[in-house]
């Protein structure tokens, strides 16, 4: 099975000059926990609720400044032509939860460990979520 086949296609995601304010607010809007951070060559960064929470809030760095004083910039990509196998060992390697999916170097998707526990084999998730524990 391929990774096009599991995951979320049109993942909502934020440019790197934005705040930390209008990420927070783009995750309440959208319900989620994280954001793929995009420039003009792609996929630069990742911005988490926890990231704005401990790497900010709690430093006191104001809502107003730009996201990158909070995000992650060391982002695991995956061509949607992979396989979920492939997608499986590369989150338990990198410890993740999500791998956003690449494709010429636009982003066109993310697939989450629910979704390989959904719609993969389970031995793939249980694979994943072993490596992600350690």
């Amino acid at each position: 099975m391929q990774v096009s086949e599991v995951m979320t296609s049109n993942p909502v995601s934020i440019g790197r000059n934005e705040t930390l304010q209008q990420a927070a607010k783009l995750m309440a809007e959208n319900d989620c926990g994280s954001l793929p951070v995009t420039d003009d060559d792609g996929v630069c960064g990742v911005i988490t609720d926890r990231d704005i929470a401990i790497r900010a809030v709690a430093q006191g760095t104001a809502p107003s400044e730009s996201l990158e004083a909070a995000m992650s910039s060391d982002v695991v990509t995956i061509g949607s032509d992979a396989a979920t196998s492939e997608a499986s060992q590369m989150m338990a390697d990198n410890q993740l939860r999500r791998l956003y999916v690449v494709d010429h170097g636009s982003l066109i998707g993310v697939v989450a460990l629910a979704d390989l526990a959904n719609q993969a084999s389970e031995g793939q998730a249980v694979k994943a979520l072993e490596g992600i524990s350690q």
